[in-house]
């Protein structure tokens, strides 16, 4: 890989820099607690854990609260389980399927409140009309909360403010999408469809 999962473990304090800063709104991160620091982020991952408990408890896993969260399966075609949130999802989510995951997982962290969400590929077992909805709600967020997203899907990466892209874990381009654009490499080419 070119080294977006480790960016990531970076910023969770999973690994320390060997070198260098990690910077949150000019605080370094080793001056935030593993907790106060987690505390803060919302990470939806490629493989979201589950645990052998009711939908509804892995959903507030991560809320000090148990929230109402109905419209939420509405919107992401979840409905059949709106009715049966005490329902079994079986360890690892087993119950469901992987876009099912990807929709639970995304709705927990949505839950979380966090002032930083972390998506890695958070497309990648979506339906091209839950990705919409994805997109749309990372519209409506902008300016309310640090969002970092890992993919390698162009069209999620329209609605972002800047790019980033890694090749080999260097640092190869950066700037706002149409800027990467206009440079000849790897984004411009996945925008191109090549």
């Amino acid at each position: 890989g070119s080294g977006k999962t480790t960016l990531v473990d970076l910023l969770l304090k999973i690994y320390y820099p060997y070198n260098g800063q990690i910077l949150f709104d000019g605080t370094d991160i080793n001056l935030f607690n593993n907790s106060s620091l987690r505390n803060k982020i919302s990470y939806v991952s490629q493989d979201a854990l589950f645990f052998n408990r009711s939908i509804d408890e892995n959903l507030n896993l991560l809320t000090n609260k148990s929230k109402d969260f109905s419209e939420l399966f509405d919107e992401l075609n979840l409905s059949s389980f709106k009715e049966n949130k005490n329902q079994i999802i079986g360890s690892g989510g087993i119950n469901l399927s992987s876009g099912q995951k990807q929709k639970f997982n995304f709705i927990r962290a949505y839950l979380k409140e966090a002032e930083i969400l972390i998506l890695d590929e958070p497309t990648s077992n979506l339906d091209y009309e839950s990705q919409n909805i994805l997109k749309n709600y990372l519209n409506e967020i902008k300016g309310t909360k640090t969002v970092i997203v890992v993919t390698h899907t162009a069209s999620i990466l329209s609605i972002c403010e800047n790019i980033v892209v890694i090749e080999n874990g260097k640092l190869v381009q950066s700037g706002t999408p149409s800027e990467v654009k206009n440079k000849s490499g790897y984004f411009r080419d996945m925008v191109n469809g090549e």
